[in-house]
């Protein structure tokens, strides 16, 4: 979710988040983040429907900073008919195909009530994560643990590291910075670096079409042209070593890596298809890769970092990306990647896109998702991990959107509503001309609290600190305001709170003899 914020500085960059396909960050017209906008058709995607004019349904309260962003957060994901219509086979395998029966909608409210409540047990912070207390107690000791990795995964509330932001600049204020870590390559804003690029760049996502392999980042950018060039600038210190990860094989060229003017090469080329990872020790501020000429680069990821003790916070989030997106990058280069970046912590931050999905096989979903974090967790044994619930967010029906038909409230979809609530939908029933939560966003952040409970992992509900089902509106018509106008995207501001309370749920647990429960653990 791209970000919006209240100051034209903020606003202006987060712009160019959406933005990228056509300046400095994308390629041929291809937007980051548009190749996962074809998942679902009208009134479904949550892009799609919280469009329109946001300032109309923000009754007297229109702040044209917030809905600059809204705007473009539209322009970036709601894609034409054409385009909406391909699905890839992934896609295909995780989303049903859509129905418009009463009984399809049966099927996943019990009835046609609203979703049965559960008691679902939870696992509590001191023991799920008992390794990453114990790793953190090493650093602050100086017990031998020199750095402490938290690896973020998730979709778009991270992508512009905003969330994900605040939780690294606690993080490192408190136990030391050790530097940026892995990150993708040059797509998204990332607080403390900043990306260029020039020439003829091909982009390219796990949640789209564009066939892998791809790694943790689910992103790969190509070039070949030797007008192509991409370079990093450390804003905040120099680092003291990089590290790229590029596709090799019988077609692939030689990479020129300059860190500030002082350049080298490297080829790519090997009698198979493969990945090499190439690291240079050397301090810098500004890193500029470009293609020789020779073949063409692939380039899936950018890791810099410090000698300094600390924590090393990498955040990898995707518009678009759901709980199953890890699925779609290739098993033995996500475990390569895992390897290398040997997190203590792992944060499985999804919901809200799947949200949106009305039709979405919530069996389906829950298994395949279990399947994702059982991956993750096998691939990183050493870690504690932390599953987030989607905070709350609610969708204005597109048939309502920008029309004047719309009501500035936000009330929960009764049980009527919900037993034929596609069929209101379809035909644009008044009684649906609001705010009101996605048909599924309660059922999904239940699955991934059953999943927490399953994979010993702690969860957090976003939604509770907002005030629970429409809390978001009260942030929108906050002063300031903690979300956008569109009831999706945080604020900075909303951002920032989310982290703060996050991190001080963490921390309380941490300080108060959590660090006790790694022997219960083992």
């Amino acid at each position: 979710m791209i970000g919006a914020w209240a100051d034209s500085r903020h606003v202006r960059r987060a712009v160019r988040i959406v933005a990228a396909g056509v300046t400095a960050f994308g390629v041929a017209g291809c937007l980051p983040g548009s190749q996962s906008a074809n998942k679902k058709g009208d009134a479904a995607h949550p892009y799609a429907e919280a469009s329109g004019k946001p300032g109309a349904i923000r009754t007297g309260k229109s702040d044209p900073q917030l809905d600059e962003i809204a705007e473009a957060a539209d322009r970036l994901f709601n894609t034409d008919a054409a385009t909406a219509s391909r699905k890839s086979s992934q896609e295909a395998a995780i989303y049903t195909t859509a129905t418009t029966s009463a009984s399809a909608q049966d099927a996943l409210t019990g009835g046609g009530g609203a979703p049965s409540v559960e008691e679902i047990p939870e696992i509590p912070a001191n023991v799920a994560l008992a390794r990453f207390f114990s790793a953190l107690e090493k650093l602050e000791g100086r017990q031998g643990t020199k750095t402490v990795t938290v690896l973020h995964l998730g979709d778009s509330h991270i992508a512009a590291d905003r969330f994900s932001g605040g939780l690294r600049d606690q993080f490192q204020s408190r136990f030391g910075d050790a530097g940026r870590g892995m990150l993708t390559p040059g797509l998204y804003l990332a607080s403390g670096v900043k990306f260029d690029r020039g020439g003829q760049w091909q982009t390219a996502l796990s949640t789209g079409t564009v066939p892998g392999p791809y790694g943790i980042t689910g992103a790969k950018l190509t070039a070949e042209g030797r007008d192509a060039w991409l370079r990093l600038t450390a804003v905040d210190q120099p680092f003291a070593w990089c590290e790229l990860t590029l596709e090799s094989g019988p077609d692939t060229g030689t990479v020129l890596i300059d860190l500030d003017g002082d350049q080298k090469q490297a080829s790519t080329r090997e009698a198979a298809p493969n990945w090499r990872n190439i690291r240079i020790e050397r301090q810098a501020r500004e890193l500029l890769i470009k293609p020789k000429g020779d073949g063409a680069i692939t380039l899936h990821s950018i890791s810099i970092g410090t000698d300094k003790p600390g924590v090393r916070y990498v955040n990898l989030g995707l518009p678009g990306a759901t709980a199953t997106t890890p699925l779609s990058w290739d098993p033995a280069y996500m475990a390569r990647d895992m390897k290398r970046l040997a997190p203590d912590l792992i944060i499985f931050s999804y919901g809200t896109d799947e949200s949106f999905e009305d039709q979405l096989n919530l069996a389906d979903y829950e298994a395949k998702a279990s399947t994702a974090i059982a991956r993750l967790r096998q691939s990183a044994p050493q870690a504690s991990i932390l599953i987030v619930g989607p905070p709350d967010v609610a969708r204005m029906p597109k048939f309502a959107a920008g029309t004047g038909k719309a009501s500035d409230v936000c009330r929960a979809l009764s049980a009527s509503e919900r037993g034929d609530y596609g069929k209101r939908l379809r035909a644009g029933d008044p009684r649906l001309a609001r705010w009101h939560p996605p048909f599924n966003l309660e059922a999904v952040r239940n699955t991934l609290r059953r999943l927490a409970a399953a994979h010993q992992a702690f969860f957090w509900d976003w939604s509770k600190l907002m005030g629970g089902a429409c809390g978001v509106h009260a942030w929108v018509h906050s002063n300031p305001p903690l979300a956008a106008n569109d009831h999706i995207h945080l604020t900075e501001e909303g951002s920032k709170r989310s982290a703060r309370l996050l991190f001080r749920e963490i921390m309380n647990a941490y300080d108060s003899g959590g660090r006790g429960a790694v022997s219960a653990k083992k």
